[in-house]
C-alpha cells in the first residue's frame, strides 16, 4: 500500500510540474489511495469578491478550489481514469457550400 502511495505522489508532482510549465500555478496537493483507486487532487487559491454595501467596500477573499483527477491500480502503474464525455471525439466542423439564390 505505501508502494502504491509513493507512486500516485510522483505522479501527483509530475502533473504539478505539468501545470506550472503551463503558467497554472499550484498551490496545494492532496493524494488518497484506497484499494486498487487513487485520487490526485491539485490546488488553486482563487480570489471570490466580496462587495459591502453598507461600507461601500471591496472586500477580497480567498478560498482553495480542488480539480480531482482519478487514477486505477493496473498492472503495478497508475492508470488515469477519463470519463467517456472526454474519449468521444469532437464534432468536425465542415464547411458546407451554399446553393445559388434562384434570383
Amino acid at each position: 500500500m505505501i508502494d502504491r502511495l509513493k507512486k500516485l505522489v510522483a505522479v501527483a508532482e509530475e502533473m504539478a510540474t505539468e501545470w506550472n510549465e503551463a503558467c497554472v500555478g499550484v498551490d496545494g496537493i492532496e493524494v488518497q489511495v484506497e484499494g486498487h483507486g487513487g485520487i490526485v487532487r491539485l490546488g488553486r487559491v482563487r480570489e471570490y469578491a466580496v462587495y459591502s454595501p453598507d461600507e461601500n467596500v471591496y472586500m477580497p477573499e480567498y478560498a482553495m478550489y480542488y480539480d480531482n483527477f482519478y487514477f486505477t491500480w493496473v498492472d503495478d502503474t497508475w492508470v488515469r481514469n477519463v470519463s467517456e464525455y472526454l474519449k468521444a471525439p469532437s464534432p468536425v466542423y465542415v464547411e458546407q457550400e451554399e446553393d445559388e439564390l434562384p434570383f
